[in-house]
């Protein structure tokens, strides 16, 4: 996660990003933290779709840092993410970066967060 990192900080005026990594055990709660912060620079996203079902490393951190990473994200217009069967994380949490992010980004027109 560290170079797709480092390479999306190179583009800067990115307005939509699609990543599957699903069912790859080896992604962590850290590497996704560590994205998170990294799209925080990207401002001119509009849509975000990421999929990261069964990476089973994955827990609420991570949904938390997708909030932080996102809420000043104002551009944004849609996100959609799958983590389905990550089964560390809670619907509880999920449901609370929903409401955050809806309250938050003022453009928003569509947001899933699938778990389970």
């Amino acid at each position: 996660m560290h170079y797709l990192g480092e390479g999306l900080r190179e583009l800067f005026s990115l307005q939509s990003i699609s990543l599957n990594f699903g069912a790859c055990e080896m992604i962590t709660d850290a590497g996704m933290l560590e994205l998170m912060e990294t799209l925080k620079g990207l401002e001119s996203l509009q849509i975000i779709e990421f999929h990261y079902s069964k990476c089973v490393k994955l827990t609420d951190k991570t949904l938390y840092g997708l909030r932080e990473g996102l809420k000043n994200l104002h551009s944004l217009k849609r996100v959609q993410v799958d983590f389905s069967l990550c089964e560390k994380m809670t619907i509880e949490s999920r449901d609370d970066v929903l409401q955050s992010l809806k309250g938050l980004l003022p453009f928003l027109q569509t947001i899933d967060i699938h778990l389970h």
